[in-house]
């Protein structure tokens, strides 16, 4: 008879996700070290997740290498390291007194993790830096999905982790290529999205800091950004490279894979691509006239306020440029509206991880043409 948990090789996928999340922690260590800021919270919080890592991979350093995590393991896996991240993650906001309520941090950090992007804080400038660093990275780590990041690890252990990976992006049909290697691709264009869209915010005279954190929030959907005014107090430029790379961030990852092969042809194809730019210039089109017309506001800054709105809203991003609720009502509804649109035609539950094709273009049954 079948044990109902592997428990043995939940434990090893756990522990890898907590030394990922140590990790992290060290970056952030570094981070605090640089502006001279308390390093006690991430050290308590690093020593933490490393001790139950280190606990949890002993436990397993007998699984059995020949067995396959099954989808009743999977599930488990992923729900019980959801929990653990959340908890973990909000220690730093507890150990730094940034958020000193539990239900508060954590709430803050299963936001992070889970790229909602909701948030508790109203003074957000009056945090550390290295809290700031930390609240935005959560969402960098939640976007790719740090079981993502264990998948590249897994085969190096013998552990089979297709069920783990259809658990926590939405593939409901078998993928062609070896895991490991989608895992990798997916990486390098997360990474590659997050390094480019870095540069390009400080060529806009953005600092550093806060060009980091906002390529954290703006490729992971979040929306967590280190200023209270969000975008709202930043150049043109600076608003056009956000809004770019959240219409980028916010497209199924199959395609920036067909864009690196130079696959131009299944880009065409993909049915789901067309509607989500189409969708977007249609309602940006009329808000943009709505704003133009109605409000008595410059072309371009129609332009730029409705489109930035319009992408963020759809991607399920966040940031902001104006309150668009002072907008015509026909304007506000229609971006409402297009939320449920997009959702219903693309089926996702994150933008970023990479999913099968439900556009229905030339594939055959069970495959996704990589």
């Amino acid at each position: 008879m079948n044990k109902i948990l592997n428990f043995k090789l939940t434990a090893r996928v756990i522990s890898l996700n907590l030394f990922i999340l140590s990790a992290s922690f060290l970056i952030c260590i570094g981070i605090a070290y640089m502006y001279s800021e308390n390093l006690y919270p991430f050290i308590y919080s690093e020593l933490i997740a490393l001790s139950i890592g280190l606990i949890l991979f002993f436990a397993s350093r007998k699984v059995d290498a020949n067995n396959d995590i099954q989808k009743r393991d999977a599930y488990f896996t992923v729900t019980i390291s959801w929990i653990l991240l959340g908890l973990i993650g909000s220690l730093p906001y507890l150990f730094s007194g940034a958020i000193p309520s539990f239900t508060n941090a954590f709430f803050e950090s299963v936001s992070g993790f889970t790229t909602t992007g909701s948030s508790i804080l109203t003074d957000i400038e009056s945090l550390p830096k290295s809290i700031l660093f930390w609240r935005s990275l959560t969402h960098w780590i939640g976007g790719i999905g740090i079981i993502m990041l264990v998948i590249i690890i897994l085969p190096a252990l013998n552990i089979g982790g297709y069920y783990l990976f259809t658990s926590e992006s939405s593939f409901q049909e078998k993928i062609k290529p070896k895991i490991r290697q989608v895992g990798t691709q997916l990486l390098i264009i997360y990474f590659g999205l997050t390094a480019i869209e870095t540069v390009l915010l400080l060529l806009g005279h953005m600092n550093l800091f806060e060009s980091v954190c906002h390529a954290f929030g703006t490729v992971a959907t979040g929306g967590f950004s280190p200023k209270n005014t969000s975008i709202a107090d930043y150049s043109p430029y600076i608003q056009y490279v956000i809004m770019i790379f959240m219409l980028l961030s916010g497209a199924n990852f199959i395609i920036h894979y067909y864009l690196i092969k130079r696959d131009f042809s299944k880009i065409k194809e993909n049915e789901e691509f067309k509607f989500y730019l189409l969708l977007i210039f249609i309602i940006g089109s009329i808000i943009t006239a709505t704003l133009f017309f109605q409000m008595d506001k410059p072309l371009e800054t129609s332009f730029r306020e409705s489109f930035f709105q319009v992408i963020s809203i759809i991607t399920c991003t966040g940031y902001a440029t104006s309150n668009y609720l002072i907008w015509p009502e026909i304007a506000w509804v229609l971006i409402f509206f297009s939320v449920k649109f997009h959702h219903v035609v693309n089926g996702k539950t994150s933008p970023f991880l990479c999913e099968v094709e439900r556009s229905g273009t030339k594939q055959r049954k069970g495959e996704v043409s990589l």
